[in-house]
């Protein structure tokens, strides 16, 4: 049943299928109908009551509409489930492609429905100049400029969906973007297609090494009179139960295809843990703007949900640090003073504070370790920045590249980033996404110094500031304490060792009475040293500081680039700068990780 997923992170099934699936074949539309919401609601078992799952659909006669009136069927039975409909070309030029009355009536009905509605319809972006497009769009005959609006369309989808549900007979396409076109380029094996039709290559895959379009094909099958041959073999997606149909990771079974048939396994799997153990916790997270509750597709709601995620668990974090030095500094303390009272009664007293500090701290890593707070926080701050880095760009006009601005060494250990990311990037593909270049030095380049000058600062207007605000400022402080108390517990030990070698040796005295009190400032010093050297470990000061450093040189370096470089330029340098922000982030974060405290 439905719940208020606002501000959520969806899963999305693309659609793809033939157009003359009913027209030509023996298909019965209840029984495929009956399949579709049989594998949708095998998706939303899977991925549970908090997540949202996209329809990305072309709305073209046949499997197209089919889905999306299964869709919205389910809808108002009061499921989780939107339609995301895209069209290659304006709408009054689409609707001419349908053959019958009957399908006809059945998209304007949808359109309708769509539009009265949290649905949402828009218009891609293409490749074409503008005189290509304006043939494109009043041409009857399905000519090659209009055959690529529909290639494009077909390969957004692909690209861009979790899952491609395919109502597909096996074989082969006839023509370029055809569905078994769709499933191949799904599955990482991009088909050839005549030399003159126009393909995006920002849709095309960047390499065969990274960079390449991949994941998960639902087959429905369905029956369908062709003369095609059928397509080669294909690898089943056993991890995962189907519902209805079968699930496909990759074409073939060469070597190079099993190993990309693992990694993509490998993502696919984390990604949807990822995206269950996020959206637990964002169900008990309200999105507080009312502009982006109204628009469920906008990236603006996950994104507040995402750092407001961040802040409270960043917090608790906080609080489970300072409890564990509070519980462990009387047990260090204690500790020093236990050897020296080792006869006495109060040695009992001392020993126990000892085991108390002991327990406590292990009852405490425990509960770190069950509640994740370290965790929640990183992958929610990672979703947070990473749209926020890609909705720049799109402010921007950065058209998202093939090239992913995560490298494949982070995806595979945090796909959820790469996935919000795409997120993002549809927004951009929407003919009507209004961008505004010029405001970008404002918004980005100058806030983000800005932000990275405040936390580089040696100074602080109070101790909360300091411990959680200045990286900088207190690396530097615990660096200087922690070598003062150190560096001070060695000379006193010098001290030490000097006067108990002169008493011993030599027979001289000079101040054995104060041999405790020298004990007691080696003791406490080298302690001291340790517990500053611990929390700033733990804060993880050094690192932050150095990443803030980097990004703060390159921020300033694309604010000159950017003043400097005409337009096409300044868009490579913003995407360069883009990659560059997001792998300090990803960086940081497994830096952070390995810091956290249930680790130690």
């Amino acid at each position: 049943m439905r719940t208020d997923s606002t501000g959520n992170i969806p899963f999305i099934l693309g659609v793809t299928g033939h157009r003359d699936l009913f027209t030509s074949t023996d298909n019965s539309p209840e029984v495929v109908k009956k399949q579709v919401k049989q594998a949708l609601i095998s998706w939303q078992k899977r991925l549970g009551p908090d997540t949202p799952i996209w329809i990305l659909s072309g709305l073209a006669e046949g499997a197209d509409l089919l889905v999306a009136e299964t869709v919205l069927e389910l809808q108002s039975e009061g499921e989780n489930i939107l339609l995301l409909a895209c069209l290659p070309m304006p709408e009054p030029a689409f609707r001419k492609d349908f053959v019958t009355e009957e399908e006809l009536s059945g998209y304007v009905d949808i359109i309708e429905r769509i539009t009265n509605s949290k649905n949402r319809l828009f218009e891609l972006k293409n490749p074409l100049s503008a005189k290509e497009f304006d043939t494109a769009i009043n041409d009857r005959e399905f000519g090659v400029l209009r055959s690529a609006l529909y290639l494009n369309q077909s390969l957004f989808i692909a690209k861009y969906c979790n899952v491609l549900l395919a109502l597909w007979d096996g074989h082969e396409s006839k023509g370029p973007g055809g569905t078994a076109d769709a499933v191949q380029y799904k599955l990482g094996n991009t088909p050839s297609w005549p030399e003159n039709i126009i393909v995006d290559e920002n849709l095309l895959p960047a390499s065969d090494f990274d960079g390449q379009v991949s994941g998960i094909v639902h087959h429905i099958i369905v029956t369908r009179k062709t003369d095609s041959p059928k397509l080669a073999e294909l690898t089943e997606f056993t991890s995962i139960e189907a519902g209805i149909g079968k699930l496909y990771s990759s074409v073939g079974q060469s070597k190079s295809k099993n190993i990309l048939n693992d990694l993509i396994v490998h993502e696919f799997q984390l990604m949807l843990d990822e995206m269950t153990f996020y959206n637990q916790i964002a169900k008990n997270h309200t999105s507080e703007s009312s502009e982006h509750n109204d628009n469920l597709f906008s990236t603006g709601a996950i994104f507040e949900k995402a750092d407001s995620i961040a802040i409270a668990n960043q917090s608790k974090y906080r609080n489970n640090v300072k409890a564990f030095f509070t519980i462990i500094t009387p047990g260090f303390i204690a500790y020093e003073l236990a050897g020296n009272y080792i006869d006495q009664l109060s040695s009992v007293y001392i020993l126990l504070v000892v085991l108390f500090a002991m327990l406590g701290s292990w009852l405490l890593i425990k509960h770190v370790k069950k509640n994740d707070h370290k965790w929640q926080y990183q992958l929610a701050r990672g979703v947070a920045e990473t749209i926020r880095i890609r909705e720049f760009l799109n402010i921007a006009n950065v058209e998202p590249t093939a090239e992913p601005l995560i490298p494949r060494r982070f995806r595979e250990n945090l796909p959820l980033l790469n996935h919000v990311i795409q997120l993002t990037e549809i927004q951009w593909w929407d003919k009507n996404y209004l961008s505004s270049p010029e405001s970008i030095k404002n918004i980005w380049l100058d806030e983000q110094i800005k932000f990275l000058d405040s936390r580089l600062v040696l100074s602080a207007n109070s101790f909360s500031e300091l411990l959680y605000k200045r990286p900088r400022y207190a690396a530097h402080l615990c660096s200087k304490s922690a070598s003062f108390s150190f560096y001070t517990a060695v000379v006193f030990g010098v001290i030490l060792l000097l006067n108990l070698s002169a008493f011993y040796f030599a027979g001289f005295d000079f101040f054995s009475s104060l041999n405790g009190a020298l004990m007691y400032i080696v003791q406490y010093g080298l302690m001291l040293a340790g517990i500053v050297v611990l929390w700033s470990e733990i804060a993880g000061y050094e690192s932050t500081s150095l990443g803030y450093n980097s990004l703060k040189t390159l921020y300033e370096r694309a604010t000159i680039l950017f003043e400097e470089t005409p337009d096409r330029s300044s868009k490579k340098m913003l995407l360069e700068l883009a990659k560059e922000a997001v792998y300090e982030h990803v960086t940081w974060t497994r830096s952070e990780m390995a810091s956290d405290l249930k680790e130690k």
